[in-house]
């Protein structure tokens, strides 16, 4: 039997949307039997599930937490070392002032001198202890007790207390100033100190002050290990040592009892079931809210580097060497877990403890919860089950009845404009372009009547859009221009050559805009910077990110100078990986020319490695493993240095050079760049050879089209 198009329709629509009932309907009945089958044996997996779960979200929790207290306690230890820092240099610039003045020019004068052998001293006065110096204190002991308003001034801003400043000489005697809980407080000394045999060169302050001057170390002052103070206090300080006119002169320094960290930290911070503890470069415990077990403070004796305790020697060797990170520790039975981070420049470390045992407790609270709704939910489904099975029983006989009615209603509204289309496109095919179709059914077939009746306009519209595109492909053009224009106005074009050295620099990029860049500059007089880098993609994305590297580099290389060239790199790909959310990088190869010596230093981040013409041949500078800039932050990264000699040319590329590809798609490659360099004999300038490297690449690519941007930057040290 011959269907019409409406009865087609009917048996269509009305098919489909009874297999689609069947198909959901068995599809649910399987789904709620399975359920109910499953819910049982889930529930226990689930309980353990959400428990593990909560137990890794304590932990990440704590964590956090313990990571900005650790933070903030740092800070405020850091400030107090800071501030004795600043102070101790103070006094060592004044002493080295005063050891400098001849004994004619040293004030004639006898100031107030309290000596603790026959007065007594009261906290915040200077005192003088003679050693083996004498009775007789020499004008220059008289001209350092002039400082003692100096010293009662650099101590009124310390909010804790005991602090000791001190003064050594070489001679053997010292000054000293205490400062103590209130002014009417007596200094107690032992016996020792009031002979003549007390030498201030024997105490280990002194000792340690005068090896850091034979080791040049004296730009800033130098912090102390725990160490034994006069009465067998434990103390912890900075020295620095002072001069005269013939070289090291003494010492002068400040220390604090460890305790006072405790003191400065424990009101607000320190909760009971934590302990905080600092540790020194030497693995000792400086200071701890624990006296008990491994983390026991005033033991200069015991490194914690050295315990029989594996996880908490690699710890303390982790926390000695300036690391931050976390852990699970094992003291005295009991496991901890620890955080741990550095303290300023003082090469301590600083870490919190807490017990595991708080966090499992607290996840498996959650777990009992969660098992216990669970009981309850499972009392509930056996009833549930049975009247939702009835509902959908329901639901499917009257989904057939109004799918019936819904069928043949809609078969017989979409086959009437179907057929009227039908009768209409046979007569535009017999000829008659003047016909018009009149089809009222606000949807897709209306459309289509109406697409016949507009063609000719239609196609009117379609030459004028196309001659729109064409208009703004013309500007985007020029747009596109003005910004390749625009970008190769950020690159040098003045290229110097002095008698020192020579340059010469090209970017060719393979779009209108590219992603290479090179750059020079001077940080100084004598150090000249070379760059030169290749990101990651092409045209506007990789112009933008070009910008953006090259300021930022360029900012971060000025900030540090010659000094640490690795330590510019590595802020620069910090701040490149900050919010880079398109996954752009660059290769970057920056090095910094003593252009008087010659030395260049040099860091390499994942680009491809220069090439030194020498006399003796081509070869490529030492290579380097470091990653791109801008991939992630945290990456350290180190440098290299090479000595260059007269009449060496190193030479700069990018990759757009040695990837150069013929229609054969064969590379231009590192083998012909080295052979076309090594050709290149005497003194050539650098603008010579970049102009006989081009004209290779081009004789090689011939008639293929450039496939990357190709930037070259040569440098020929005279």
């Amino acid at each position: 039997m011959k269907l019409n198009i409406q009865q087609k329709a009917l048996l269509f629509i009305g098919s489909a949307g009874l297999l689609t009932c069947l198909c959901l309907g068995g599809l649910l009945l399987s789904g709620l039997n399975q359920a109910e089958n499953m819910l049982d044996s889930r529930s226990t997996y689930l309980v353990g599930t959400v428990t593990d779960e909560a137990e890794d979200f304590a932990t990440a929790q704590l964590r956090q937490r313990m990571e900005a207290i650790l933070r903030l306690k740092a800070h405020r230890i850091d400030s107090i070392m800071g501030e004795m820092e600043g102070d101790v240099l103070i006094l060592a610039e004044k002493m080295t002032a005063a050891s400098k003045m001849t004994e004619t020019n040293l004030p004639d004068r006898t100031p107030a001198m309290h000596d603790p052998r026959y007065e007594v001293v009261h906290s915040r006065e200077m005192f003088y202890l003679p050693g083996p110096e004498g009775d007789i204190p020499s004008k220059l002991v008289q001209q350092a007790f002039t400082m003692e308003h100096t010293m009662e001034n650099l101590t009124a801003s310390y909010d804790v207390v005991p602090i000791y400043l001190y003064i050594g000489s070489k001679e053997g005697w010292s000054i000293r100033m205490d400062v103590l809980n209130n002014d009417k407080e007596q200094i107690g000394l032992p016996a020792e100190a009031m002979t003549a045999s007390y030498d201030v060169r024997d105490r280990a302050w002194y000792k340690w002050g005068k090896q850091a001057d034979a080791e040049k170390k004296v730009t800033y002052p130098v912090y102390t290990p725990l160490y034994t103070g006069l009465g067998s206090t434990y103390l912890v300080g900075c020295v620095m040592p002072y001069h005269d006119d013939k070289g090291f002169a003494g010492v002068v320094g400040m220390a604090v009892e460890p305790g006072v960290f405790f003191k400065k930290i424990a009101q607000q911070m320190q909760n009971d079931d934590e302990i905080s503890f600092i540790i020194n470069q030497q693995g000792q415990v400086i200071f701890s809210s624990s006296q008990f077990g491994s983390f026991m403070s005033n033991r200069p004796d015991i490194d914690l580097r050295q315990s029989d305790n594996q996880a908490l020697a690699k710890v303390a060797n982790a926390m000695a060497a300036g690391e931050s990170g976390s852990g699970i520790i094992e003291e005295n039975g009991q496991e901890y877990y620890l955080v741990y981070a550095p303290i300023g420049e003082q090469g301590w470390s600083m870490g919190e403890l807490v017990e595991l045992e708080t966090i499992y407790n607290q996840s498996q609270n959650i777990g009992l919860v969660v098992g216990r709704d669970m009981e309850e939910i499972k009392e509930i489904i056996p009833s549930l089950f049975p009247r939702l099975r009835t509902t959908m029983a329901w639901s499917f006989g009257l989904l057939l009845v109004m799918l019936s009615l819904v069928s043949w209603y809609w078969a017989k509204k979409l086959s009437r404009p179907i057929k009227a289309l039908s009768d209409g496109v046979e007569r535009v095919a017999k000829g008659n372009f003047d016909d018009r179709l009149d089809i009222k059914t606000n949807d897709e077939i209306e459309e289509l009547a109406g697409s016949f009746n507009v063609m000719t306009d239609e196609l009117a519209d379609y030459i004028r859009e196309l001659r729109k595109l064409t208009e703004e492909k013309a500007k985007i053009t020029a747009g596109l221009d003005v910004a390749a224009a625009l970008q190769q106005g950020i690159l040098p074009k003045d290229f110097p050559s002095n008698d020192r050295f020579s340059l010469y620099g090209v970017m060719k990029p393979a779009k209108e805009v590219g992603g290479d860049f090179y750059d020079y500059y001077f940080i100084d007089e004598h150090h000249l910077v070379l760059t030169i880098a290749d990101v990651s993609d092409k045209g506007i994305p990789a112009a933008i990110f070009m910008v953006v590297a090259k300021t930022v580099l360029k900012n971060a290389i000025l900030a540090h100078g010659e000094g640490d060239l690795a330590k510019a790199v590595q802020q620069a790909n910090d701040q490149l990986a900050e919010n880079n959310n398109e996954g752009l990088f660059v290769t970057v190869f920056v090095g910094v020319l003593d252009i008087r010596s010659g030395e260049l230093i040099y860091v390499n981040a994942g680009h491809n490695t220069p090439l030194l013409c020498r006399s003796s041949g081509v070869s490529e500078l030492p290579k380097m493993k470091a990653p791109m800039l801008g991939i992630m932050d945290g990456f350290k990264f180190t440098q290299n240095s090479i000595q260059l000699s007269s009449g060496d040319l190193l030479f700069m590329y990018t990759d757009g050079v040695t990837e150069a590809m013929d229609k054969g798609r064969q590379l231009f490659s590192l083998a012909r760049l080295e052979q076309v360099l090594t050709e290149l004999s005497g003194d050539v300038p650098p603008a010579t050879v970049i102009d006989t490297v081009a004209k290779a690449v081009i004789n090689h690519r011939q008639d293929a089209d450039q496939s990357d941007d190709i930037t070259v930057l040569a440098m020929h040290y005279v």
